[in-house]
């Protein structure tokens, strides 16, 4: 996707009284500030911490500069083992219910709101296209409610180079998208139309947040940076609608 030919994001106050036509509208908040960058921190270093004991990161370097050891990325094993340690840490779970993503997902969904057990954090290793995620709707692998939003923030500043999160912005009245294989990665998606002015990307920093419905099309960037890229979803309905079996326990459990 060429970067330089797609729209930036359309930013949203988390306190403009639009926030659900505009949701209706595009599909996706660009929340600038919505989290504490303090909290964020905090989930990062846990997080970095959990890799530097698996040997991914650089030694020489802090282990929150987040500096990749080189070489390739680790095998599959390694995020698995890691991802059941990140599930267990209190600043990587606090960070769901920072208090600018509940007044958002009240909002969106009212006051009875249910987060998933399911959080995931996406370890983004350089230039492993292979994982990652292609154009895809998150209802295909979330099921449950359609009515479903997931709060996606980087855990660093993200660029061009270290990537991040594309979307592409319109009313979700489509309904579902078959999936399929995707030959270029090992995730299942939908067919992109080729024109990179249909998406919008912009840069991200520490504290702001993507909230999109569980029908829009989004994107992961490639990481062509020395670095991992860090980012998580957290994922709300309502309490009380049907969720998949799946997601009432943590990633890869």
């Amino acid at each position: 996707m060429d970067l330089d030919a797609t729209r930036p994001f359309a930013d949203s106050l988390p306190g403009d009284p639009d926030l659900a036509q505009r949701m209706a509208a595009d599909g996706y908040l660009c929340l600038r500030g919505l989290l504490d960058r303090d909290a964020v921190h905090a989930a990062r270093d846990a997080i970095a911490s959990v890799l530097a004991d698996d040997d991914v990161l650089a030694s020489a370097t802090p282990a929150s500069d987040l500096v990749f050891r080189g070489g390739e990325p680790p095998d599959r094993g390694v995020l698995e083992r890691a991802h059941k340690r990140i599930n267990t840490l209190d600043a990587f779970t606090a960070l769901s219910e920072q208090p600018g993503i509940r007044a958002v997902m009240s909002v969106l969904l009212g006051d009875a709101v249910r987060t998933h057990a399911r959080k995931i954090c996406r370890v983004k290793y350089p230039h492993d296209s292979y994982d990652i995620v292609g154009p895809h709707q998150d209802f295909w692998y979330v099921k449950g409610a359609e009515e479903t939003y997931t709060c996606w923030t980087p855990l660093t500043d993200t660029s061009a180079a270290l990537g991040g999160l594309a979307v592409r912005p319109g009313p979700q009245s489509g309904g579902p998208t078959p999936h399929a294989q995707r030959a270029d990665s090992r995730f299942h998606g939908v067919d992109d139309d080729g024109d990179p002015r249909a998406w919008a990307w912009s840069p991200m920093r520490v504290g702001d947040a993507l909230v999109f419905h569980s029908l829009t099309v989004h994107a992961g960037l490639p990481n062509t940076s020395a670095h991992v890229r860090l980012s998580v979803d957290y994922r709300y309905q309502r309490a009380g609608a049907p969720m998949d079996p799946s997601h009432v326990r943590p990633h890869f459990e």
